[in-house]
């Protein structure tokens, strides 16, 4: 999915294997927060990613499943992260 957009991670990144860990394999959520690694650090989508699973409502696997959504909507209405909003 990320070559297709030109995105190359670095797969050595520590920060990116605790953000693929944090996404659970979930498809759509990690289409809609993978894709912004060509514009921002894994490190920094880590914790954006973290403090939308924080602010989130529901139980932990509802959380899991929109956190990441709630913030690519947010990232591409308003240009902002969720803690700003």
């Amino acid at each position: 999915m990320l070559a297709e957009f030109g995105i190359r991670p670095d797969r050595d990144d520590a920060a990116f294997t605790r953000l693929l860990d944090a996404l659970e394999g979930h498809p759509l959520a990690m289409r809609a927060v993978l894709l912004r690694l060509g514009q921002t650090p894994a490190a920094a989508l880590l914790d954006e990613l973290k403090a939308a699973f924080a602010g989130a409502e529901g139980d932990p696997a509802t959380r899991r499943i929109y956190a990441p959504n709630d913030l690519a909507y947010l990232m591409s209405c308003c240009g902002c992260s969720r803690t700003q909003c």
